[in-house]
């Protein structure tokens, strides 16, 4: 059985026009998700200008602040009702996410979403809101049921349904109070871990839905 690997670099050249080993360090990180980025197996060299890395170096100052938000509790959720017409009647309340600046402007997701899924970060957040939104169900039994979005990076998280079981049983919420909207898109990138995964949270009474 052959066995084939795969290899991207990050290059960058260590001169004196960087004064701190850290720096070098990351702008070989950059180089290297960007490598990454242009369909692996390629080496990058650093470049400041280059288009790549400064939408990547964008992506990576928001990820740190929506880092802080979350250690600093100002992640926040919104509750739009979703009605149906024909019931005259609430049928469930979708999560929709907001940062909370320091200066107390509320952001919402098209300020740092993009960011997250460019910089691989999405699980951080969707972890965060996840458990929110079922601390709000134990808080605010008024909600009944609640949608959330997951992301497809959050999705290949192979300890995501303990991680949810879990915060279900801390908060002694009945898993049938929730349903996860995935999009159409993220369901179609690995169908079989997506069925096993929609399988094992079914297992627990969640329920599932593909949005967009």
């Amino acid at each position: 059985k052959k066995t084939h690997l795969g290899c991207s670099i990050g290059l960058t050249s260590i001169d004196s026009r960087v004064s701190h080993a850290s720096l070098h360090l990351m702008h070989a990180e950059i180089a290297l998700y960007v490598a990454k980025a242009r369909g692996r197996n390629i080496i990058h060299v650093y470049d400041p200008k280059d288009s790549d890395t400064v939408e990547l170096k964008t992506a990576i100052s928001i990820t740190q602040k929506v880092r802080k938000a979350i250690l600093e509790n100002r992640i926040e959720l919104y509750f739009q009702p979703i009605y149906n017409m024909s019931q005259n009647c609430i049928c469930y309340y979708e999560a929709l996410v907001r940062i909370r600046t320091r200066d107390g402007l509320l952001l919402g997701p098209e300020h740092f979403i993009c960011a997250l899924e460019s910089a691989g970060d999405m699980p951080l957040l969707d972890h965060c809101i996840f458990n929110l939104a079922i601390e709000h169900l134990a808080t605010y039994p008024e909600l009944e049921k609640i949608a959330i979005n997951i992301s497809a990076q959050t999705f290949k998280d192979e300890h995501l349904v303990d991680k949810i079981q879990a915060t279900l049983r801390r908060h002694n919420v009945p898993a049938e109070k929730i349903t996860f909207e995935l999009t159409e898109s993220a369901s179609l990138i690995d169908v079989i871990a997506t069925q096993d995964v929609i399988a094992d949270l079914h297992a627990l009474g969640c329920k599932f839905s593909i949005d967009d």
